[in-house]
Protein backbone atom coordinates (compact mmCIF):
# COMPACT_ATOMS: atom_id res chain seq x y z
CA UNK A 1 0.00 0.00 0.00
CA UNK A 2 3.02 2.04 0.56
CA UNK A 3 4.19 1.82 -2.80
CA UNK A 4 0.50 3.06 -4.00
CA UNK A 5 0.52 5.94 -1.96
CA UNK A 6 4.17 6.64 -3.04
CA UNK A 7 2.70 6.50 -6.52
CA UNK A 8 -0.29 8.62 -6.44
CA UNK A 9 1.77 11.28 -4.83
CA UNK A 10 4.15 11.15 -7.51
CA UNK A 11 1.16 11.62 -10.22
CA UNK A 12 -0.39 14.07 -8.27
CA UNK A 13 2.12 16.29 -7.98
CA UNK A 14 3.42 16.01 -11.74
CA UNK A 15 -0.37 16.85 -12.83
CA UNK A 16 -0.60 19.87 -10.30
CA UNK A 17 2.77 21.51 -11.46
CA UNK A 18 2.23 20.88 -14.43
CA UNK A 19 -1.37 23.06 -14.55
CA UNK A 20 -1.39 26.31 -15.73
CA UNK A 21 -2.83 28.03 -12.72
CA UNK A 22 0.42 26.54 -10.60
CA UNK A 23 2.24 28.54 -13.16
CA UNK A 24 0.38 31.76 -12.65
CA UNK A 25 0.10 31.36 -9.34
CA UNK A 26 4.07 31.15 -8.66
CA UNK A 27 4.61 34.14 -11.23
CA UNK A 28 2.44 36.47 -9.02
CA UNK A 29 3.96 35.32 -5.93
CA UNK A 30 7.24 35.99 -7.36
CA UNK A 31 6.12 39.45 -8.39
CA UNK A 32 4.56 40.10 -4.71
CA UNK A 33 7.86 39.47 -3.16
CA UNK A 34 9.75 41.66 -5.45
CA UNK A 35 7.09 43.87 -4.06
CA UNK A 36 7.44 43.17 -0.70
CA UNK A 37 10.74 44.58 -0.69
CA UNK A 38 10.23 48.57 -2.37
CA UNK A 39 13.18 50.28 -2.77
CA UNK A 40 14.43 52.55 -0.32
CA UNK A 41 13.28 55.53 -1.88
CA UNK A 42 9.36 54.38 -3.05
CA UNK A 43 6.95 56.30 -1.15
CA UNK A 44 5.27 53.02 0.25
CA UNK A 45 6.76 50.54 2.95
CA UNK A 46 5.83 47.02 3.33
CA UNK A 47 6.44 46.59 7.47
CA UNK A 48 7.10 49.68 9.53
CA UNK A 49 6.98 49.37 13.61
CA UNK A 50 7.36 52.56 15.42
CA UNK A 51 7.87 54.13 12.54
CA UNK A 52 10.86 52.17 11.89
CA UNK A 53 12.05 49.16 9.29
CA UNK A 54 14.98 47.82 8.93
CA UNK A 55 17.78 48.29 6.68
CA UNK A 56 17.58 45.06 4.23
CA UNK A 57 19.66 42.52 5.71
CA UNK A 58 18.88 38.76 5.98
CA UNK A 59 17.15 38.77 9.36
CA UNK A 60 14.69 41.67 8.89
CA UNK A 61 13.93 40.61 5.05
CA UNK A 62 13.41 37.08 7.32
CA UNK A 63 10.38 38.65 9.22
CA UNK A 64 9.51 40.75 6.34
CA UNK A 65 8.59 37.89 4.09
CA UNK A 66 7.39 36.02 6.91
CA UNK A 67 4.90 38.98 8.26
CA UNK A 68 3.95 39.40 4.75
CA UNK A 69 3.04 35.78 3.75
CA UNK A 70 0.95 35.03 6.65
CA UNK A 71 -1.65 38.28 5.60
CA UNK A 72 -1.96 36.65 1.98
CA UNK A 73 -0.94 33.32 1.03
CA UNK A 74 -3.79 32.35 2.98
CA UNK A 75 -5.88 33.72 0.26
CA UNK A 76 -4.03 33.20 -2.63
CA UNK A 77 -2.72 29.27 -1.94
CA UNK A 78 -6.72 28.27 -0.79
CA UNK A 79 -7.52 28.86 -4.01
CA UNK A 80 -4.82 26.87 -5.82
CA UNK A 81 -5.12 23.72 -3.80
CA UNK A 82 -8.92 23.76 -3.63
CA UNK A 83 -9.87 21.69 -6.71
CA UNK A 84 -7.73 18.20 -6.31
CA UNK A 85 -10.85 16.56 -5.47
CA UNK A 86 -12.95 17.63 -8.08
CA UNK A 87 -10.54 17.60 -10.89
CA UNK A 88 -11.02 13.96 -10.43
CA UNK A 89 -14.70 14.47 -10.72
CA UNK A 90 -14.71 16.91 -13.58
CA UNK A 91 -12.08 14.68 -15.48
CA UNK A 92 -14.24 11.17 -14.63
CA UNK A 93 -11.56 9.32 -12.94
CA UNK A 94 -13.42 9.44 -9.22
CA UNK A 95 -15.43 6.47 -10.08
CA UNK A 96 -11.94 4.74 -11.53
CA UNK A 97 -10.44 5.86 -7.74
CA UNK A 98 -13.48 4.32 -5.68
CA UNK A 99 -13.59 0.67 -7.31
CA UNK A 100 -9.44 0.91 -6.49
CA UNK A 101 -8.70 -0.49 -2.84
CA UNK A 102 -6.91 2.67 -2.18
CA UNK A 103 -8.71 3.69 1.12
CA UNK A 104 -9.97 7.48 1.52
CA UNK A 105 -7.72 7.95 4.37
CA UNK A 106 -4.57 7.15 1.99
CA UNK A 107 -6.43 9.28 -0.75
CA UNK A 108 -7.09 12.05 0.83
CA UNK A 109 -3.47 12.24 3.09
CA UNK A 110 -1.87 11.81 -0.54
CA UNK A 111 -3.84 14.77 -2.04
CA UNK A 112 -3.00 16.54 1.49
CA UNK A 113 0.27 16.22 1.21
CA UNK A 114 1.02 17.40 -2.45
CA UNK A 115 -0.92 19.76 -1.32
CA UNK A 116 1.43 20.79 1.05
CA UNK A 117 4.57 20.30 -1.17
CA UNK A 118 2.77 22.31 -3.89
CA UNK A 119 2.42 25.17 -1.19
CA UNK A 120 5.98 24.65 -0.36
CA UNK A 121 7.71 25.15 -3.26
CA UNK A 122 6.49 28.18 -3.65
CA UNK A 123 7.27 29.56 -0.32
CA UNK A 124 10.53 28.05 -1.18
CA UNK A 125 10.93 30.42 -4.53
CA UNK A 126 9.61 33.16 -2.45
CA UNK A 127 12.65 32.92 -0.55
CA UNK A 128 15.02 32.43 -3.14
CA UNK A 129 13.36 35.49 -4.37
CA UNK A 130 14.10 37.40 -1.17
CA UNK A 131 17.54 36.69 -0.98
CA UNK A 132 18.26 38.18 -4.31
CA UNK A 133 16.30 41.18 -3.42
CA UNK A 134 18.72 42.12 -0.40
CA UNK A 135 21.71 41.78 -3.26
CA UNK A 136 19.72 43.87 -5.57
CA UNK A 137 19.16 46.74 -3.17
CA UNK A 138 22.80 46.43 -1.46
CA UNK A 139 22.23 47.62 2.36
CA UNK A 140 23.58 44.47 3.09
CA UNK A 141 25.22 41.90 1.22
CA UNK A 142 26.09 39.38 4.30
CA UNK A 143 23.55 36.38 3.59
CA UNK A 144 22.54 34.55 6.18
CA UNK A 145 20.18 31.87 5.13
CA UNK A 146 19.09 30.43 8.40
CA UNK A 147 17.98 34.26 9.70
CA UNK A 148 15.32 34.12 5.86
CA UNK A 149 14.07 30.55 6.25
CA UNK A 150 13.46 29.64 9.83
CA UNK A 151 10.37 32.63 10.18
CA UNK A 152 8.85 31.14 7.25
CA UNK A 153 9.64 27.58 8.77
CA UNK A 154 8.15 28.59 12.05
CA UNK A 155 5.61 31.37 11.43
CA UNK A 156 4.14 29.98 7.66
CA UNK A 157 4.72 26.35 7.29
CA UNK A 158 2.16 25.69 10.14
CA UNK A 159 -0.18 28.17 8.26
CA UNK A 160 0.29 26.06 4.87
CA UNK A 161 -0.70 22.77 6.68
CA UNK A 162 -3.94 24.20 8.01
CA UNK A 163 -4.65 26.17 4.48
CA UNK A 164 -4.57 22.88 3.05
CA UNK A 165 -6.35 21.05 5.23
CA UNK A 166 -8.99 23.30 5.38
CA UNK A 167 -9.16 23.33 1.60
CA UNK A 168 -9.49 19.50 1.52
CA UNK A 169 -12.19 19.77 3.84
CA UNK A 170 -14.25 22.54 2.08
CA UNK A 171 -13.96 19.82 -1.02
CA UNK A 172 -15.47 17.26 1.11
CA UNK A 173 -18.52 19.63 2.71
CA UNK A 174 -21.03 19.30 -0.83
CA UNK A 175 -22.30 22.90 -0.35
CA UNK A 176 -18.83 24.03 0.00
CA UNK A 177 -17.46 22.57 -2.63
CA UNK A 178 -18.29 24.14 -5.32
CA UNK A 179 -18.25 28.36 -5.43
CA UNK A 180 -20.16 29.21 -2.07
CA UNK A 181 -17.06 27.74 -0.61
CA UNK A 182 -14.93 30.16 -2.72
CA UNK A 183 -17.00 33.24 -1.68
CA UNK A 184 -17.34 31.73 2.30
CA UNK A 185 -13.92 31.51 2.49
CA UNK A 186 -12.93 34.86 1.61
CA UNK A 187 -15.05 36.17 4.32
CA UNK A 188 -13.95 34.00 6.72
CA UNK A 189 -10.56 35.37 5.82
CA UNK A 190 -11.40 39.09 5.91
CA UNK A 191 -12.80 38.53 9.33
CA UNK A 192 -9.89 36.23 10.81
CA UNK A 193 -6.96 38.28 9.15
CA UNK A 194 -5.97 40.91 11.64
CA UNK A 195 -6.36 38.10 14.76
CA UNK A 196 -4.38 35.71 12.95
CA UNK A 197 -1.50 38.84 12.23
CA UNK A 198 -2.14 40.16 15.87
CA UNK A 199 -1.73 36.30 17.79
CA UNK A 200 -2.51 33.91 16.01
CA UNK A 201 0.66 32.69 14.30
CA UNK A 202 3.39 33.95 17.02
CA UNK A 203 4.63 36.38 15.13
CA UNK A 204 3.48 39.27 17.40
CA UNK A 205 6.26 38.18 19.93
CA UNK A 206 8.88 38.86 17.05
CA UNK A 207 7.10 42.09 16.93
CA UNK A 208 7.04 42.77 20.39
CA UNK A 209 10.81 42.07 20.26
CA UNK A 210 11.60 44.87 17.31
CA UNK A 211 9.51 47.10 19.55
CA UNK A 212 11.74 46.68 22.44
CA UNK A 213 14.99 47.01 20.22
CA UNK A 214 14.05 50.30 18.89
CA UNK A 215 13.24 51.62 22.09
CA UNK A 216 16.68 50.52 23.46
CA UNK A 217 18.18 52.01 20.09
CA UNK A 218 15.79 54.94 20.11
CA UNK A 219 14.06 56.04 23.96
CA UNK A 220 11.95 58.47 22.42
CA UNK A 221 9.99 55.84 20.50
CA UNK A 222 9.02 54.03 23.89
CA UNK A 223 5.97 55.33 24.25
CA UNK A 224 5.27 54.29 20.54
CA UNK A 225 3.39 51.25 19.63
CA UNK A 226 2.61 50.77 16.47
CA UNK A 227 2.88 47.92 13.19
CA UNK A 228 1.87 48.74 10.08
CA UNK A 229 1.70 45.88 7.38
CA UNK A 230 1.84 48.40 4.15
CA UNK A 231 2.23 52.15 4.57
CA UNK A 232 2.35 55.13 2.52
CA UNK A 233 5.23 57.45 3.10
CA UNK A 234 3.15 60.46 2.02
CA UNK A 235 2.74 62.23 5.48
CA UNK A 236 5.33 60.85 7.57
CA UNK A 237 9.25 59.84 6.36
CA UNK A 238 10.25 56.05 7.63
CA UNK A 239 13.98 55.51 9.06
CA UNK A 240 15.91 52.68 9.43
CA UNK A 241 17.79 50.61 11.85
CA UNK A 242 20.44 47.85 11.72
CA UNK A 243 18.30 44.47 13.54
CA UNK A 244 20.11 41.86 14.29
CA UNK A 245 17.61 39.22 14.44
CA UNK A 246 15.36 37.77 17.37
CA UNK A 247 15.69 35.20 19.83
CA UNK A 248 13.40 32.35 19.47
CA UNK A 249 11.82 31.21 22.59
CA UNK A 250 8.92 29.15 23.70
CA UNK A 251 5.95 31.85 23.70
CA UNK A 252 6.57 31.52 20.07
CA UNK A 253 5.97 28.17 19.72
CA UNK A 254 3.08 28.26 22.43
CA UNK A 255 1.34 30.42 19.86
CA UNK A 256 1.68 28.69 17.07
CA UNK A 257 0.18 24.90 18.48
CA UNK A 258 -3.90 26.15 17.98
CA UNK A 259 -2.98 26.74 14.20
CA UNK A 260 -1.05 22.88 14.15
CA UNK A 261 -3.57 21.65 16.07
CA UNK A 262 -6.30 23.12 13.94
CA UNK A 263 -4.44 21.54 10.74
CA UNK A 264 -4.90 17.83 12.34
CA UNK A 265 -8.36 18.46 13.01
CA UNK A 266 -9.06 19.80 9.83
CA UNK A 267 -7.77 16.93 8.00
CA UNK A 268 -9.53 14.51 10.27
CA UNK A 269 -12.70 16.00 10.04
CA UNK A 270 -12.35 15.54 5.73
CA UNK A 271 -11.20 12.31 5.98
CA UNK A 272 -14.51 11.49 8.15
CA UNK A 273 -16.74 13.30 5.83
CA UNK A 274 -15.60 12.10 2.65
CA UNK A 275 -17.74 9.91 1.07
CA UNK A 276 -15.26 8.25 -1.65
CA UNK A 277 -16.74 9.00 -4.49
CA UNK A 278 -19.82 6.76 -3.54
CA UNK A 279 -23.24 8.24 -5.03
CA UNK A 280 -26.60 8.14 -3.94
CA UNK A 281 -29.46 6.97 -6.49
CA UNK A 282 -30.98 9.55 -8.01
CA UNK A 283 -33.17 11.62 -5.88
CA UNK A 284 -36.84 10.85 -6.53
CA UNK A 285 -38.36 14.64 -7.45
CA UNK A 286 -41.35 15.42 -5.05
CA UNK A 287 -43.81 17.65 -5.77
CA UNK A 288 -44.34 20.44 -3.21
CA UNK A 289 -47.42 21.98 -1.88
CA UNK A 290 -46.09 24.67 0.19
CA UNK A 291 -47.61 27.99 -0.26
CA UNK A 292 -44.48 30.03 -0.63
CA UNK A 293 -43.30 27.32 -3.66
CA UNK A 294 -46.57 27.99 -5.32
CA UNK A 295 -46.54 31.64 -5.41
CA UNK A 296 -42.98 31.69 -6.96
CA UNK A 297 -43.78 29.52 -9.27
CA UNK A 298 -46.45 31.72 -10.24
CA UNK A 299 -44.03 34.84 -10.29
CA UNK A 300 -41.67 33.00 -12.10
CA UNK A 301 -44.41 31.76 -15.14
CA UNK A 302 -46.18 35.51 -14.95
CA UNK A 303 -42.36 36.89 -15.80
CA UNK A 304 -41.62 34.54 -18.36
CA UNK A 305 -44.71 34.72 -20.53
CA UNK A 306 -44.04 38.41 -20.04
CA UNK A 307 -40.92 38.10 -20.99
CA UNK A 308 -40.89 36.18 -24.03
CA UNK A 309 -43.48 38.65 -25.58
CA UNK A 310 -41.18 41.12 -25.06
CA UNK A 311 -38.26 39.81 -26.42
CA UNK A 312 -39.77 37.93 -29.07
CA UNK A 313 -38.29 40.95 -31.62
CA UNK A 314 -35.93 39.54 -33.11
CA UNK A 315 -33.09 36.44 -33.36
CA UNK A 316 -30.87 38.15 -30.80
CA UNK A 317 -33.42 39.17 -28.08
CA UNK A 318 -34.69 36.18 -28.19
CA UNK A 319 -31.14 34.17 -27.60
CA UNK A 320 -30.53 36.80 -24.81
CA UNK A 321 -33.59 35.51 -23.01
CA UNK A 322 -31.97 31.59 -22.99
CA UNK A 323 -29.16 32.37 -22.02
CA UNK A 324 -30.72 34.48 -18.91
CA UNK A 325 -32.87 31.27 -18.16
CA UNK A 326 -29.67 28.97 -18.29
CA UNK A 327 -28.35 31.60 -15.90
CA UNK A 328 -31.04 30.90 -13.35
CA UNK A 329 -31.75 27.89 -14.19
CA UNK A 330 -31.45 25.39 -10.91
CA UNK A 331 -31.36 28.41 -8.73
CA UNK A 332 -32.73 27.72 -4.84
CA UNK A 333 -35.90 29.48 -4.05
CA UNK A 334 -34.25 31.06 -0.98
CA UNK A 335 -32.51 32.97 -3.32
CA UNK A 336 -35.62 34.53 -5.08
CA UNK A 337 -37.15 35.17 -1.76
CA UNK A 338 -33.52 37.01 -0.87
CA UNK A 339 -33.71 39.16 -4.06
CA UNK A 340 -37.29 40.14 -3.29
CA UNK A 341 -36.66 40.92 0.34
CA UNK A 342 -33.69 43.27 -1.22
CA UNK A 343 -35.58 44.69 -4.06
CA UNK A 344 -38.59 46.01 -1.50
CA UNK A 345 -35.58 47.42 0.86
CA UNK A 346 -33.80 49.13 -2.08
CA UNK A 347 -37.64 50.70 -1.71
CA UNK A 348 -37.61 51.61 1.97
CA UNK A 349 -34.14 52.01 2.56
CA UNK A 350 -32.45 55.78 2.81
CA UNK A 351 -30.45 56.89 -0.40
CA UNK A 352 -26.88 56.72 1.28
CA UNK A 353 -27.71 52.67 2.72
CA UNK A 354 -28.88 52.05 -0.61
CA UNK A 355 -26.31 52.94 -2.37
CA UNK A 356 -23.22 51.57 -0.42
CA UNK A 357 -25.09 48.58 1.21
CA UNK A 358 -28.07 47.37 -0.35
CA UNK A 359 -27.49 47.48 -4.26
CA UNK A 360 -23.83 46.43 -3.71
CA UNK A 361 -25.07 43.24 -1.86
CA UNK A 362 -27.52 42.41 -4.46
CA UNK A 363 -25.16 42.41 -7.16
CA UNK A 364 -22.93 40.01 -4.77
CA UNK A 365 -25.95 37.52 -4.46
CA UNK A 366 -25.38 37.30 -8.11
CA UNK A 367 -21.40 36.36 -8.32
CA UNK A 368 -22.01 32.63 -8.40
CA UNK A 369 -24.25 32.81 -11.06
CA UNK A 370 -22.15 34.88 -13.18
CA UNK A 371 -18.85 33.44 -12.60
CA UNK A 372 -19.58 30.82 -15.11
CA UNK A 373 -20.54 32.37 -17.77
CA UNK A 374 -17.66 32.98 -20.14
CA UNK A 375 -16.30 29.11 -19.80
CA UNK A 376 -19.96 27.04 -19.60
CA UNK A 377 -18.99 24.74 -22.62
CA UNK A 378 -15.73 23.94 -21.02
CA UNK A 379 -17.14 23.38 -17.81
CA UNK A 380 -20.04 21.11 -19.05
CA UNK A 381 -17.78 19.11 -21.84
CA UNK A 382 -19.49 20.41 -24.47
CA UNK A 383 -16.49 22.49 -26.27
CA UNK A 384 -16.75 19.66 -28.66
CA UNK A 385 -20.08 19.96 -29.68
CA UNK A 386 -20.20 23.74 -30.34
CA UNK A 387 -17.17 23.22 -32.60
CA UNK A 388 -19.53 21.54 -34.93
CA UNK A 389 -22.27 23.92 -35.08
CA UNK A 390 -22.23 26.97 -37.18
CA UNK A 391 -22.97 30.20 -35.07
CA UNK A 392 -21.26 33.28 -34.50
CA UNK A 393 -19.11 33.43 -31.46
CA UNK A 394 -19.38 37.28 -31.25
CA UNK A 395 -23.07 37.09 -31.19
CA UNK A 396 -23.11 34.64 -28.72
CA UNK A 397 -20.72 36.83 -26.27
CA UNK A 398 -23.01 39.76 -26.43
CA UNK A 399 -25.83 37.59 -25.88
CA UNK A 400 -24.37 36.42 -22.84
CA UNK A 401 -23.30 39.63 -21.58
CA UNK A 402 -26.53 41.10 -22.15
CA UNK A 403 -28.09 38.30 -20.11
CA UNK A 404 -25.96 39.19 -17.19
CA UNK A 405 -26.43 42.79 -17.53
CA UNK A 406 -30.22 42.19 -17.62
CA UNK A 407 -29.84 39.77 -14.10
CA UNK A 408 -27.78 42.47 -12.48
CA UNK A 409 -30.50 45.31 -13.27
CA UNK A 410 -33.48 42.69 -12.01
CA UNK A 411 -32.28 42.56 -8.68
CA UNK A 412 -31.56 46.08 -8.29
CA UNK A 413 -35.12 46.90 -9.90
CA UNK A 414 -36.43 48.51 -6.98
CA UNK A 415 -33.69 50.83 -6.74
CA UNK A 416 -33.81 51.63 -10.33
CA UNK A 417 -37.34 52.87 -10.09
CA UNK A 418 -37.12 54.63 -6.86
CA UNK A 419 -33.91 56.62 -8.71
CA UNK A 420 -35.61 57.33 -11.64
CA UNK A 421 -38.75 58.59 -9.93
CA UNK A 422 -36.28 60.75 -7.65
CA UNK A 423 -34.23 62.28 -10.75
CA UNK A 424 -31.54 60.41 -9.33
CA UNK A 425 -30.47 59.99 -13.41
CA UNK A 426 -26.03 60.29 -12.67
CA UNK A 427 -26.79 57.24 -10.06
CA UNK A 428 -29.26 55.33 -12.74
CA UNK A 429 -26.15 55.94 -15.16
CA UNK A 430 -23.43 54.28 -12.41
CA UNK A 431 -25.87 51.20 -11.84
CA UNK A 432 -25.81 50.97 -16.09
CA UNK A 433 -22.17 51.47 -15.79
CA UNK A 434 -21.42 49.08 -12.50
CA UNK A 435 -23.50 45.83 -14.51
CA UNK A 436 -21.70 46.44 -17.24
CA UNK A 437 -18.25 46.52 -15.94
CA UNK A 438 -19.53 43.48 -13.41
CA UNK A 439 -20.94 41.22 -16.33
CA UNK A 440 -17.61 42.20 -18.52
CA UNK A 441 -15.54 41.45 -15.68
CA UNK A 442 -16.90 37.76 -15.20
CA UNK A 443 -16.30 37.27 -18.81
CA UNK A 444 -13.18 38.03 -19.00
CA UNK A 445 -12.26 35.98 -15.81
CA UNK A 446 -13.59 32.89 -17.00
CA UNK A 447 -12.76 33.28 -21.00
CA UNK A 448 -8.72 33.75 -19.81
CA UNK A 449 -8.55 31.34 -16.90
CA UNK A 450 -10.84 28.75 -17.86
CA UNK A 451 -12.45 28.40 -14.58
CA UNK A 452 -14.98 29.80 -12.21
CA UNK A 453 -13.44 29.98 -9.40
CA UNK A 454 -11.48 33.29 -10.60
CA UNK A 455 -14.09 35.77 -10.30
CA UNK A 456 -15.45 34.08 -7.62
CA UNK A 457 -11.99 35.34 -5.79
CA UNK A 458 -11.19 38.64 -7.92
CA UNK A 459 -15.45 40.26 -7.20
CA UNK A 460 -15.95 39.46 -3.63
CA UNK A 461 -12.35 41.10 -2.91
CA UNK A 462 -12.93 44.25 -5.42
CA UNK A 463 -16.49 44.53 -3.78
CA UNK A 464 -15.18 44.55 -0.78
CA UNK A 465 -12.58 47.22 -0.92
CA UNK A 466 -14.66 49.10 -3.37
CA UNK A 467 -18.22 49.52 -2.70
CA UNK A 468 -18.20 48.55 0.88
CA UNK A 469 -15.16 50.78 2.00
CA UNK A 470 -15.89 53.52 -0.44
CA UNK A 471 -12.22 53.17 -2.26
CA UNK A 472 -12.20 55.72 -4.62
CA UNK A 473 -10.17 53.95 -7.57
CA UNK A 474 -11.39 50.73 -6.39
CA UNK A 475 -15.22 51.31 -6.37
CA UNK A 476 -16.97 50.68 -9.64
CA UNK A 477 -20.06 51.55 -8.47
CA UNK A 478 -19.69 55.14 -6.97
CA UNK A 479 -20.82 54.74 -3.47
CA UNK A 480 -19.78 58.84 -2.98
CA UNK A 481 -21.64 59.54 -6.87
CA UNK A 482 -20.41 63.38 -6.65
CA UNK A 483 -17.15 62.49 -5.98
CA UNK A 484 -16.70 59.58 -8.10
CA UNK A 485 -18.07 61.66 -11.22
CA UNK A 486 -15.50 64.12 -10.05
CA UNK A 487 -12.73 61.50 -10.61
CA UNK A 488 -14.06 59.97 -14.08
CA UNK A 489 -14.45 57.19 -12.39
CA UNK A 490 -17.40 55.57 -13.69
CA UNK A 491 -15.96 56.63 -17.28
CA UNK A 492 -12.96 54.70 -16.32
CA UNK A 493 -15.35 51.30 -15.43
CA UNK A 494 -17.07 52.09 -18.46
CA UNK A 495 -13.48 51.75 -20.68
CA UNK A 496 -12.02 48.87 -18.31
CA UNK A 497 -15.49 47.04 -19.33
CA UNK A 498 -14.90 47.24 -22.84
CA UNK A 499 -11.32 45.99 -22.70
CA UNK A 500 -12.32 43.25 -20.82
CA UNK A 501 -14.87 42.32 -22.46
CA UNK A 502 -12.77 42.67 -25.64
CA UNK A 503 -9.74 40.80 -24.15
CA UNK A 504 -12.77 37.88 -23.11
CA UNK A 505 -13.85 37.76 -26.54
CA UNK A 506 -10.66 36.99 -28.35
CA UNK A 507 -9.95 34.83 -25.68
CA UNK A 508 -12.83 32.72 -26.92
CA UNK A 509 -12.39 33.02 -30.23
CA UNK A 510 -8.89 31.27 -29.98
CA UNK A 511 -10.17 28.66 -27.23
CA UNK A 512 -13.02 27.96 -30.21
CA UNK A 513 -10.37 27.69 -32.50
CA UNK A 514 -8.19 25.29 -30.50
CA UNK A 515 -11.26 23.20 -29.76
Amino acid sequence: MSNVLIASIKADFKQRIRQSSFVITLLVMALLTVLFFPAPSADYQTLVINGYRGIYNSAWIGICLASLNITLLPIICFYLVKNTINNDRRLLVSELIAATPVSKIHYLFAKWLVSVIVLTVIMTVMIAISVLMQLYFGESYVINLWQIIWPQMVFVFPLLLAIASIALLFETVPWLRGGLGNVAYFFIWVTTLVKLVASGSGISVIHTQIQQDIATLYPQTASNSSISIGTSLSENEVSTFVWHGASISSDIFTDILPILFASVAFLVIAIILFDRFTHSGAAVSKTSNHFVDKKLSLIGTTCDVLFKKVTNISAFTRQVRLELLLLIKGLSKYWYIAIIGLNIAQILVPLATLSQAVIPLSWLMCVLILSPIGVRSYLNNTDSLLSYCNFSINKQALSVISAAILLLLLTTSGGLVRLLMTGELLIVAQIFIATFFISSLAFFCASLTNTNRTFEVIYPALWYLGPLHAALYLDYFGVNSQLSWQANMPLYFLGIAILLFMIGLLKSHRNYAVS
